[in-house]
């Protein structure tokens, strides 16, 4: 059952909105506030977000960011603004945060449900098209090993889905898109930041959804084992101590790491896409991560590399020390109009 969170601080609203998502046959958790919300959503786990903006103690934009900082594991879900406000500055605020749409007061629950119905339809195409290329490597890379003969196997790719999924979700969400530029040059810091880098440069690529898992993977790995100099035995060890995104968020407040950042290079041509990234860390053994090693299969990550390699991208190359990459995307020619 898909699970809702309602976030509205007027009762009635929040009672007619709760009622009408019920009827439909949606699972709904409703808070009162902000701050009410983010108490709720970790446990909640919602698979989608309707919150009112105008609403004491913390407001809705204010919620967006809170909720996307402090739970990033779960925040890449549609999320659908309220509000009263039917004004432009309102509306960009809510599309420059990452809303998947905004809709205004008195609540049109026909156009609502429609909204949050063809939100469910985007996402769910996304999944689809992505277990298909899944289930070809896996068949390409795993059968003949028996990897996947062992119950404990199958729940390791389950968790990988599981952990792409976030990749799909920024997909639904509307931005500024990149389709008429031709080269550009970006630079950031954060894991964040690199996913919704990712999540751009994915929309102007032919394929968007095998495109944002491979530049989430190779974004984040710069911060996180590049710049950050987190290693393979780090990432294990923090990940079992369930002390991973704290020690991540020490290390971008400490030097020597705090002031360091990624630079990508995009360029894009008729016939191919091309992204170079370079971090500013010691590089890695990059040799030991473009295949799927069976020797890795029951660790809890390792494996997202050599599937970029295989789904993502025409072509992967890593230079030198391994801090700089170049990911290559072929476009298909266009056919002539007859």
């Amino acid at each position: 059952m898909i699970r809702i969170l309602v976030v509205e601080d007027e009762a009635d609203v929040r009672e007619d909105i709760v009622g009408i998502l019920e009827m439909e046959g949606f699972q709904v958790e409703e808070a009162f506030d902000g701050l009410d919300g983010l108490e709720k959503a970790p446990d909640f786990k919602p698979d989608m977000i309707i919150s009112d903006v105008s609403m004491p103690r913390l407001n809705g934009h204010e919620f967006f960011k809170k909720f996307h900082e402090e739970y990033p594991d779960i925040s890449d879900v549609p999320f659908l603004f309220l509000t009263a406000y039917a004004d432009r500055d309102n509306e960009l605020i809510a599309r420059e945060l990452g809303a998947s749409d905004y809709l205004t007061k008195p609540v049109d629950f026909e156009l609502l449900i429609a909204t949050i119905k063809s939100q469910l339809v985007t996402a769910e195409k996304a999944n689809r098209h992505l277990n298909r290329r899944l289930e070809a490597l896996l068949d390409h890379n795993a059968l003949d090993t028996g990897l996947l003969t062992q119950g404990k196997d199958t729940a390791t790719f389950e968790d990988l889905l599981h952990r792409y999924q976030s990749a799909l979700d920024g997909l639904t969400k509307p931005g500024n898109t990149i389709h008429q530029v031709r080269s550009a040059v970006l630079e950031f810091r954060t894991p964040t930041e690199a996913k919704d880098i990712a999540f751009t440069l994915a929309r102007v690529c032919p394929s968007p959804e095998g495109a944002a898992l491979g530049f989430t993977e190779l974004l984040v790995n710069a911060v996180e084992h590049g710049n950050l100099a987190l290693d393979y035995a780090d990432k294990s060890r923090l990940l079992k101590e369930d002390a991973w995104t704290a020690e991540i968020e020490r290390r971008l407040a400490s030097g020597p790491y705090a002031d360091r950042i990624v630079r990508i290079a995009f360029e894009r041509s008729d016939s191919q896409i091309k992204v170079h990234i370079e971090d500013q860390g010691d590089g890695f053994d990059f040799k030991n991560f473009l295949e799927i090693d069976p020797a890795r299969m029951d660790d809890l990550h390792g494996r997202g590399i050599a599937f970029a390699k295989s789904i993502s991208f025409s072509s992967l190359r890593y230079e030198g020390k391994g801090n700089k990459v170049t990911a290559v995307i072929d476009i298909p020619p266009t056919e002539p109009k007859k």
